[in-house]
């Protein structure tokens, strides 16, 4: 399966989520990794899928003039 990197990161990050989820819903402390290290995580996999997303947008499009010519026109802010 061909997926975009901001996926692959969404997805590992609901898996974190899902993990504290059974935590907070069961009231019981991680073995591996608790509470804190579990909503820390889902802050970085959430900064990450930001930055992946910006990153497979493209830097520039194309623009048709009347005689149907394309000029190639950077994206502001990239």
């Amino acid at each position: 399966v061909d997926c975009p990197p901001s996926m692959v990161a969404f997805i590992y990050m609901m898996k974190q989520v899902d993990a504290l989820g059974n935590m907070l819903g069961r009231k019981y402390e991680g073995k591996v990794e608790g509470i804190k290290g579990r909503t820390q995580d889902i802050s970085v996999y959430a900064k990450l899928i930001c930055i992946l997303y910006d990153e497979e947008q493209p830097a520039v499009i194309l623009k048709e003039d009347e005689h149907g010519r394309y000029t190639i026109c950077p994206i502001r802010g990239r």
